[in-house]
């Protein structure tokens, strides 16, 4: 007899991209907007304000009689990205921050889920559909630019620049609406909640590019657009390469966010964060050794020192937070588990990227390792290279900083970790753990450092006071302990120690405002690293005895049928 039953074919990778493309989702959506009223009477009254703005712009700059044409040019196009810009914070909001939560206040979210469709194509469908609204709303202003080119001021690539930028906002804004739209309980809290941010976002990002929009003049944004293309290719790449990177690694980010809110209680919620902070990481050490290896020669001694503390306290801050995950739980899926029975040998590190609080553990350990084996590998590979052409002992002596913060922060990192494995065997809320590992790591790093300040600055008093030639006088009682007791103290006293032991002949050694009577840098990191390493091993041992007590605790698994 004949086997009649169709065997299963695995789609093409064409039809896997054109099914990416054209998701059921995005076909539902477009159909269902593009089709109402609502979108078309948005449209409309967006554009003749846009229109309006744009006429009055030009009317009153043509009023000025002692006003080039390049200005009036210069001023529409300021328009047009005030416009582009409003149209950006106050449209995609509107369509973004609805998506998700009316499919849940419309009790339709479960039936969307039981679909064959999983939830990062759901999220990307509703991302498709929205930013396919927004996109609509910014290209039908185009042709109200054309003005410009009438008076001159601007030429081709600054637009081609401005709507590249403007696109990559949107994309963000966007993003950010559909993470909103997927954490909140209905539409009400949703559209506050993401308008309030984005108001913020868009307050803080005026005050920072103000002087920008205030420089007007003949040729400004082609001035703009000149000092671009004056950057040599390297500097160029670097630039261009950075700016994609942020773009991509927040929509990566805030992309997987909103995918786990859909994902079911069982799901793997941690892979994707996991592969997101090891690319992150990795990309961005690249791209920043990069940058400092190319202009290392061109920078003087406090460009070089700065770069190097910036970079250094930057790679600390975002290492520190990967230890959030090892107050996840363990894998609950079934599936799941099976899998990670049927792993071999060889293939055990990809437990490192499956979920569970010492598999997160590891991964930040590791992580951290990595980063910073890189970090010291690369600026020591390349960077003093220049600084021993010019003889310079300090520029090695603060390079060498790097290796000396080195092992206290994989110690402190270290210890977070074991304070989040102690939390997850101790509590069942995993944002409990999260939320209390973030309150104990900050109070660790920046009490003391309060209180450092607060004593030192009674000391400096009382020793002006008794003797005001003398200076500055002693470190205040108990300094030590306070170094010890905070990584942001030790991580200043071991550049302090860098910056001020070894001139490098540039006169900077004493221009730190940071007090020459600190304690002795390596015993202050010997301590630390002591400190923090014996209390590691103590919330390691009560981790492990709170996961054995939650595990006898624990109600036996139900027998399967036929047992």
């Amino acid at each position: 007899m004949p086997d009649t039953a169709l065997a299963y074919r695995r789609p093409s990778p064409l039809a896997r991209a054109f099914d990416l493309v054209f998701n059921p989702i995005l076909v539902k959506e477009l159909r269902a907007t593009f089709r109402g009223l609502r979108f078309f009477y948005t449209h409309l009254v967006v554009n003749s304000l846009t229109a309006l703005i744009f006429l009055s712009v030009l009317y009153f700059a043509l009023r000025e009689e002692r006003k080039q044409a390049s200005e009036v040019g210069s001023e529409i196009f300021s328009a047009f990205l005030l416009c582009e810009v409003l149209v950006t914070f106050l449209v995609f909001p509107a369509f973004g921050c609805t998506s998700i939560v009316s499919e849940r206040q419309q009790k339709s979210i479960d039936l969307l889920l039981t679909t064959t469709l999983r939830p990062w194509q759901i999220v990307w469908g509703k991302f498709s559909a929205a930013m396919s609204y927004g996109v609509v709303f910014l290209f039908s202003t185009l042709p109200l630019v054309s003005l410009c080119f009438l008076f001159g001021g601007v030429a081709v690539q600054d637009l081609v620049v401005a709507c590249v930028g403007i696109l990559a906002l949107a994309v963000l804004v966007n993003i950010f609406a559909i993470y909103v739209s997927a954490v909140s309980q209905n539409a009400q809290r949703a559209v506050s909640g993401g308008y309030a941010f984005l108001l913020l976002l868009g307050l803080v990002s005026l005050l920072a590019f103000l002087p920008l929009l205030l420089w007007r003049g003949p040729g400004s944004f082609s001035s703009v657009a000149l000092a671009l293309q004056s950057l040599d290719p390297e500097n160029g790449f670097l630039l261009a390469g950075g700016l994609a990177y942020l773009n991509a690694s927040w929509f990566w980010l805030f992309f997987l966010l909103a995918t786990n809110r859909l994902q079911p209680t069982t799901g793997n919620r941690s892979t994707g964060l996991r592969i997101f902070a090891l690319l992150f990481l990795g990309l961005g050490l690249a791209l920043s050794l990069g940058f400092l290896v190319h202009n290392w020669a061109s920078f003087g001694g406090d460009e070089r020192f700065n770069a190097t503390v910036a970079l250094a306290a930057v790679a600390s801050l975002l290492l520190l937070g990967t230890s959030l995950f090892s107050c996840e739980d363990r894998a609950a899926s079934p599936r799941l588990r099976r899998f990670l029975e049927r792993v071999p040998w060889p293939l055990a590190w990809i437990r490192l990227f499956l979920p569970g609080a010492v598999s997160g553990a590891l991964f930040s350990l590791l992580l951290t390792v990595g980063v910073y084996a890189g970090l010291v590998f690369g600026m020591g590979s390349w960077c003093p290279a220049e600084a021993r052409l010019a003889g310079s002992v300090g520029e090695r002596a603060r390079l060498a900083a790097l290796a000396d913060w080195g092992p206290p922060l994989v110690v402190f990192v270290l210890f977070a970790n074991s304070l989040g494995l102690c939390l997850a065997s101790a509590l069942r809320r995993e944002w409990l753990r999260r939320a209390l590992l973030c309150g104990l790591l900050f109070l660790l790093a920046l009490v003391p450092v309060v209180l450092y300040v607060t004593e030192a600055n009674d000391t400096h008093a009382a020793a002006a006071a008794q003797s005001p030639a003398t200076g500055e006088g002693d470190p205040p009682a108990g300094a030590g302990n306070l170094f010890v007791a905070s990584p942001v103290l030790v991580f200043a006293s071991t550049w302090k120690g860098a910056w001020s032991g070894a001139d490098g002949g540039d006169g900077n050694a004493g221009r730190v405002p940071i007090r020459t009577t600190w304690p002795f840098p390596a015993r202050i990191v010997d301590l630390f690293g002591l400190s923090y390493a014996s209390v590691s091993a103590l919330l390691l041992v009560v981790a492990i005895l709170l996961g054995r007590r939650r595990i006898e605790d624990a109600p036996a698994p139900a027998p399967e049928r036929g047992a």
